[in-house]
């Protein structure tokens, strides 16, 4: 499987602000979670222990630019720990 799923709490989503908006597609599940884990949420990995479902589909939006961009916001993100 290709990355990982992310699942949270309502109440933890809006305290650290969501998703941000300017990661488009690419690494946006990875930098919220950085964000929970900076503002003190606990994760938990449920892997080989839950199922999950991913359908396969084509990647047309797949961008070189995009996911270095996508993966300096990432490195931003863990630098300044911010929330």
């Amino acid at each position: 499987m290709e990355g990982r799923q992310l699942l949270a709490f309502l109440e933890d989503v809006l305290r650290v602000n969501g998703y941000d908006e300017r990661f488009g597609w690419g690494s946006e599940d990875k930098e919220l979670g950085v964000r929970l884990e900076n503002a003190g949420v606990r994760g938990y990995s449920i892997r080989y222990t839950a199922p999950v479902f991913h359908l396969w589909h084509e990647r047309p939006y797949v961008d070189a630019q995009v996911i270095a961009r996508n993966r300096a916001l990432l490195a931003e993100t863990r630098r300044t720990h911010s929330t």
